[in-house]
């Protein structure tokens, strides 16, 4: 195997353990609880939409029964796969995305930039959704890039069902056929309109079957109002900095990454009004911006449109 593949390897090892320890174990009664209440229909505002890693952990937690009739531990092994899976997944679909970009060693330093972020993003017991939805980002950009965008339809309706951070997807869908001159076709309307129409389908659903309840929009801006003096230095070392980096290749990247850091400004407006700013794992799908933006300052190679390096 090339490097680059052991370090997927080890680096969905790393990120798989430290989300086992801090989040899957931590508290595995209160987590078997909530997803109870979850697939129930009664839970409240965030989690009574977010059913899809519930539902697969139950699913999963039917077969490790047959395994062990401890059903914490059944609990604990069904949302271990899932997770170790998930990061499996996420680290090598990142390669994919910035291997249109950059050279092997520099999508290694990606990789790497990628993984210290995990630690910091981790705030509680039932996150794991936060994860699957950078997935989500990721494989979506990455079928963008391979021209295979009519897939986004089913990756939308299904990250739906996970988290609805998915819909600012469609931003960075436009971003991008903007920066190729591909927005005023058939084939980018259609597959807007048919995106838009699985988004509303799916939103219609999850309503219907689990109750319409208010969200609590105010309370999150209120909350990140009051909680900027704490957090601050959280952002400073975490976000900032890429931030600072991804400005200074600005002018050096294609147009697409400028669109992108461009709505990663719109991406924070609306993650402060409609999330809680400390929990910064649900910040993570603005990276795939950030980084590969950043990689340009600290390795000294410059981002090309991605049609040049199709596959």
């Amino acid at each position: 195997m090339k490097p680059v593949y052991y370090l997927i390897i080890l680096t969905s090892l790393i990120s798989f353990k430290i989300v086992d320890n801090r989040v899957i174990r931590a508290d595995p009664v209160t987590r078997d609880q909530l997803q109870a209440r979850i697939l129930s229909g009664e839970a409240e505002f965030p989690h009574q939409y977010r059913i899809l890693v519930p539902a697969m952990g139950y699913a999963l937690q039917q077969l490790f029964h047959k395994l062990t009739k401890d059903p914490l531990k059944a609990h604990i092994y069904s949302y271990e796969l899932i997770i170790l899976i998930a990061f499996l997944l996420l680290y090598y679909c990142l390669f994919l995305f910035l291997n249109f970009f950059f050279t092997d060693i520099s999508c290694m330093i990606g990789i790497l930039l990628f993984q210290i972020l995990i630690p910091l993003s981790i705030t509680g017991v039932w996150q794991e959704g936060d994860f699957y939805n950078v997935l989500f980002f990721t494989i979506g950009l990455l079928l963008m890039f391979k021209s295979k965008d009519y897939y986004l339809p089913l990756v939308l309706g299904i990250g739906m069902i996970n988290n609805e951070q998915i819909l600012f997807l469609f931003i960075f869908y436009i971003a991008y056929l903007v920066s190729q001159n591909k927005l005023n076709t058939k084939k980018s309307y259609f597959i807007i309109a048919l995106s838009a129409g699985v988004c509303i389908f799916v939103y219609i659903l999850l309503k219907w079957k689990f109750g319409f309840r208010e969200s609590e929009t105010l309370y999150y801006a209120l909350h990140n109002f009051e909680s900027i003096p704490s957090i601050l230095s959280l952002w400073i070392t975490q976000v900032v900095i890429f931030v600072w980096l991804s400005i200074k290749s600005f002018k050096y990247s294609d147009n697409f990454f400028k669109l992108g850091l461009m709505s990663v400004g719109l991406y924070f407006i609306l993650f402060f009004i409609y999330g809680n700013i400390g929990e910064l794992a649900k910040f993570l799908p603005a990276y795939l911006i950030l980084i590969p933006m950043s990689l340009q300052v600290l390795t000294g190679e410059k981002t090309t449109y991605a049609s040049d390096f199709a596959k």
